[in-house]
Formats: structure tokens, sequence, C-alpha cells
């Protein structure tokens, strides 16, 4: 059978990602779906595998060429970038976070250079990196600079609901002077076809937030509605999408959720679009990084200092992040998984 390479990046050190890594691998259905390639370092994951009881072996490589991606034992791709005594658990550090971007980058021109078919990320640490110098807000915005694509987006699946952001970690002050026309058809545009050509939807239905209380109230509360997101929709129509709204965002989830009126959910900014998502489905909403070259999935959860190396952390959102990233290489037909192995 064969198995997309999944490069799969340890995150921060100091926080959960090694361990919600290890449990999801520990699975049967995922280790049946993907040939997984751990990018981080190897003396981690041995530590965490005692504290889990991981039952299988590694096999640590410093060059991908030499993974064997064996039943029974999983390879690591060793970074150097940490030393046993340089860390500790649970605490923000400059070296973790450096690490962390380490991993990420390294996975990124793999996926890049066809080497792996998608590459999903354990959660960073923003403290951690910024200490680091990291000029970006997350891994969206690093990935967006490393293939030079302008047209990114940030779509938060679960079951029955998909979000995507117009605007992502930005200041509740800025938001309505970050909406333009442009910018909201931009991301009508990046769903139609992470739907139609990533997904395989025949019909997408688009469903679009307002910003304000009651759409504005006629611009009583506001006149995004009217200045903005109404023109976008009007023009994502003209291109042939199906794009219904703008929906107040207090009704539109409902919807979404129950009624199955939406594919996908466009919301204005972050906490407009991640409150509903993650009230309904925290343990199991996965990152899916919209409008790259590559694949790219994550849990959608943080590093979770308070508990890691525990034993404590759910590795649900990890196992949905991997799923969903050998779901979309299959999509394309392993087109950007030319290394996908018989296992």
């Amino acid at each position: 059978m064969n198995k997309p390479i999944i490069g799969i990046t340890m995150g921060d050190p100091a926080g959960i990602g090694p361990e919600v890594i290890l449990k999801a691998l520990a699975e049967a259905s995922i280790r049946k779906s993907i040939a997984p390639l751990l990018i981080g370092e190897d003396f981690i994951f041995e530590r965490v595998k005692k504290i889990v009881g991981f039952p299988f072996h590694f096999h640590p490589i410093n060059k991908i060429e030499e993974a064997i991606f064996k039943e029974g034992q999983i390879d690591i791709l060793n970074l150097g970038e940490m030393r046993e005594n340089n860390f500790v658990v649970g605490k923000v550090s400059r070296v973790c976070g450096k690490a962390a971007i380490a991993y990420v980058k390294k996975a990124f021109f793999l996926a890049k250079n066809k080497r792996i078919g998608a590459l999903v990320t354990a959660p960073i640490n923003k403290e951690a990196v910024s200490l680091s110098n990291f000029p970006y807000p997350g891994h969206t915005e690093f990935l967006a600079a490393l293939t030079k694509r302008k047209r990114v987006g940030m779509v938060l699946a679960a079951k029955e609901l998909k979000v995507l952001l117009v605007t992502t970690h930005l200041a509740l002050r800025d938001i309505s002077a970050a909406l333009t026309e442009e910018k909201i058809l931009e991301k009508i545009k990046l769903g139609y076809h992470f739907l139609k050509d990533d997904l395989k939807l025949k019909n997408p239905r688009i469903g679009l937030c307002g910003l304000n209380p009651h759409n504005g109230e006629a611009g009583i509360f506001g006149d995004e509605e009217e200045r903005v997101i109404k023109p976008a929709i009007a023009a994502a129509r003209r291109a042939g999408i199906n794009c219904i709204g703008p929906v107040p965002s207090d009704i539109i989830f409902y919807q979404a959720t129950k009624q199955k009126k939406y594919d996908l959910v466009i919301a204005m900014y972050h906490d407009q679009g991640l409150i509903p998502l993650k009230t309904l489905y925290f343990e199991e909403a996965v990152n899916i990084t919209i409008g790259l070259p590559i694949i790219r999935t994550s849990p959608d959860h943080g590093t979770a200092f308070d508990i890691a190396y525990q034993g404590k952390a759910d590795s649900t959102s990890m196992k949905e992040a991997i799923r969903y990233a050998a779901r979309l290489v299959s999509a394309k037909g392993n087109k950007r998984s030319p290394q996908a192995i018989s296992v």
C-alpha cells in the first residue's frame, strides 16, 4: 500500500507537541494511512516516549535519504538544535523558540522539494519565537513569507464547521481599517478553491459573517457591511461563486452546523470565527493553511506548558491534523507526494 510521507514538526520542545505526536502515532489507523517523518530531536522524543508508554522504536537520521519507513519503527530527522540541559520543560525560552522555527523551516523545504507530501506542525509558542527575533506572528505568516505568497488563508475545520478568517492575528481596534473589498474577495476566492479543488466539492456554498451586531442595522452600528462586505460578495457572485451574506455572526454558525447551509463560513476576524468553533469542537479542530504551494495542517491548540511532559495532553486535534493532511494529499492524487512509498 502506498503511503504519503507526512513530515511532523515537534513544535516547541518545552510544550506538549512531542506528547501529542507520539499519542497520535500510537493509533493504528494513523500509521495505516501515512509514513511519518518526525522532525525535531530524538532525545526529547525518547524522554516523552517513557512518559506516554509509546510502544515503537525510533530510527534517528540526519537526512531524509536515511529514512526506512518501517512498520514498528518511527524515523526522526534530527536537527541538533537542542541539548538536554539548555531548556526547562513548561517554560518560555529563546532557545526553544529558535528550535521550533528551525523544524518548520526544514519541513517546509522538504515539502517544497517534494521530499514529503505534507507538513503537520505541532504548536509553537509566540512569546518564545519572538524572543528569537522571529518577525512573524505565527506559522501562517511565516510559511507565506517562505513561499512568497501574499494570498494565503487560515481555515479551521472540524466536523460540520469550516471557518476561514479574513484577518488573523490583529488587534480588535485595527480590524475595521484592515477590512477592504479586495481583501474579503481574495479570501472568498481562496476558500472557494480550497473547497472545490482540494476537497473536491462540486458546488461549494460559502457564508460570510457581518462585522457588526445585526449587520450594522442600516449603519446605526457601523457601515462595513454596506461599504466593503456586500460589494465583495457581489463580485464573488459575478465570478460564479455561491456566496451568501452578510449574515449576522450570532446566526450564521447555527445555520452552518445545525441547518447545514454552508460548506464554509468566512469570519471577519480571529475570535469571531474561533469562539464558536472551539466551543463546539475544542478537542478536534484542525488548522489548515490554504493558498500555499505545499500542504500544511496543524492541531488547533497551543503549547499548554502547564501540562507538558505529564502525559495529560489530548492528542485528538493532532490525529485530525494528520488525517486531514493525508486526505489533502490523496485529493491531489499524490501529485505533491512523489516520494510516497510502499510499506
